[in-house]
């Protein structure tokens, strides 16, 4: 297997970079799913009561929790420290360590862009949480979370 070699500064650097970009988009997916989080607690009380009360109709559907995304943080600041210890002023990397440290394709990465996608379709603009006037879910196109999911296009497009 060929080896790739890269000055230790540079993958720090770069996974600094991508460990920001991760951040971000990991504040904007947790804000929304704690809006329709707060949501689903709200009809499943309301479900829950039909239930309790025997008043559930067929049209009654028990609702489902938003999906939590897992913070993956720890990936991006094992491997900064871990470099920043080495004495090393250059690393030897495989090609699935360069995919990881540089190119900032995890394993995990396909599951995180899924998050952010459906999140970003789902968004809940604050104006229907304030008005309690809630009509359904909107597409989000100016969310912070399809912002985050657009800063993934070089990840999307290799």
């Amino acid at each position: 297997m060929n080896r790739i070699r890269i000055q230790t500064e540079d993958i720090i650097r770069k996974l600094t970079v991508n460990k920001k970009r991760y951040v971000d988009s990991m504040e904007a997916v947790l804000s929304e799913w704690k809006k329709l989080n707060d949501i689903y607690q709200e009809e499943y009380r309301n479900y829950s009561k039909k239930v309790y009360e025997q008043k559930l109709t067929d049209d009654d559907k028990e609702p489902c929790p938003p999906p939590k995304p897992i913070d993956r943080e720890k990936d991006y600041n094992f491997y900064i420290e871990y470099l920043g210890t080495d004495l090393n002023k250059n690393q030897e990397l495989e090609e699935r360590d360069y995919r990881k440290l540089i190119l900032d394709q995890w394993d995990w990465m396909t599951s995180h862009i899924n998050n952010l996608q459906w999140y970003s379709m789902n968004a809940i603009s604050s104006e229907e949480i304030s008005s309690d006037s809630i009509t359904g879910y909107t597409t989000g196109s100016g969310s912070l979370v399809a912002k985050a999911y657009r800063a993934y296009n070089d990840v999307l497009n290799i």
